[in-house]
């Protein structure tokens, strides 16, 4: 909705200073947020799965799709739901590729304590607890940018995550957020302003 009043806004702005077109297109950034959780089995400590596969498009407000023209993440934000006193590691794949592992240690994978990832740990901010791998970033980064050519474009996501100690109480979660922007381009038809 911001987006949309500042692109009005600009418009306004040049129609009052003699501007009677705009000749070029312009691109708006706009913002994208793939936000999962992927809920524990309640029982004995032990591995679990569970997958999801979201639809990208609407994720996009209906004005910009047709207009992207690439889309790009720039943060992977991992975090816990709910209250437990044992441990967790989890791996999180796209399209069944390694995308993230989560835990401690030199190849992120031994556990830590739950409540340690009740604050959302992110790529961005450094995280010693998420660690991303090449070849999965660059599956999220091709899924992304289907979007460019394809509405129906859509990514699996697909979490395993390993609990140890404590039983599993019910109403826990492993929760994923996938910050991206899109670039729309507006108004590229090209008029001569005549």
């Amino acid at each position: 909705m911001k987006a949309k009043i500042v692109f009005a806004a600009v418009l306004i702005a040049l129609a009052t200073n003699g501007s009677s077109c705009i000749r070029e297109g312009f691109i708006i950034p706009v913002n994208l947020s793939i936000d999962q959780c992927y809920p524990l089995n309640p029982g004995p400590a032990g591995t679990d799965s569970s997958s999801f596969t979201i639809l990208l498009s609407p994720l996009l407000d209906e004005s910009y799709r047709g207009n992207v023209n690439a889309v790009r993440f720039y943060d992977i934000k991992i975090s816990t739901a709910g209250s437990y006193s044992g441990t967790v590691a989890a791996r999180v794949y796209i399209n069944n590729v390694l995308l993230l592992s989560i835990g401690s240690g030199t190849n992120n994978t031994t556990p830590v304590a739950w409540s340690t990832l009740s604050t959302p740990q992110s790529l961005l901010g450094s995280s010693p607890y998420v660690k991303a791998t090449s070849g999965g970033v660059n599956v999220l980064v091709s899924a992304l940018n289907q979007l460019v050519n394809d509405e129906n474009a859509s990514v699996t996501l697909r979490v395993t995550r390993t609990t140890s100690g404590a039983a599993v109480p019910s109403g826990l979660s492993v929760c994923l957020e996938i910050l991206a922007q899109a670039d729309a381009v507006m108004n590229s038809s090209g008029g001569t302003g005549d």
